[in-house]
């Protein structure tokens, strides 16, 4: 019994040491990967993955169709959430639509005020 355990402990170190020599023996170049070039990420949030359900996205949109990323409005319908958390999401988005409406409200009265 005593030999087995030494053999299978021999054999596992050797194959611990093989692995470790075949890592090391791998140039340092091929280890570092090559970052240079130009990066951008010309616009905020997150693009849709190549397959299944995307990320959380603003359903408030501006006359064009583009995202308002001065009313930020989550879909908290989105598959991806749990129902506390598509609460919350819900939750925040009616806090940031009446922000951006009372804010509006503000920015026209300050208007009428500097004007009159």
């Amino acid at each position: 019994m005593r030999s087995r355990r030494l053999g299978l402990s021999l054999l596992v170190t050797s194959a611990v040491i093989a692995a470790v020599s075949d890592s090391e023996a791998a140039p340092a170049e091929a280890l570092i990967p090559d970052f240079s070039g130009i990066w951008a990420h010309p616009a905020l949030g997150f693009g849709p993955p190549l397959s299944g359900p995307g990320p959380i996205r603003n359903m408030s949109r501006l006359p064009s169709g583009a995202s308002n990323f001065d009313r930020l409005v989550g879909d908290y319908s989105n598959p991806i959430l749990k129902p506390e958390a598509a609460a919350i999401v819900k939750q925040r988005g009616e806090i940031s639509a009446d922000q951006y409406i009372s804010l509006g409200v503000e920015k026209r009265q300050w208007q009428e005020c500097n004007y009159t």
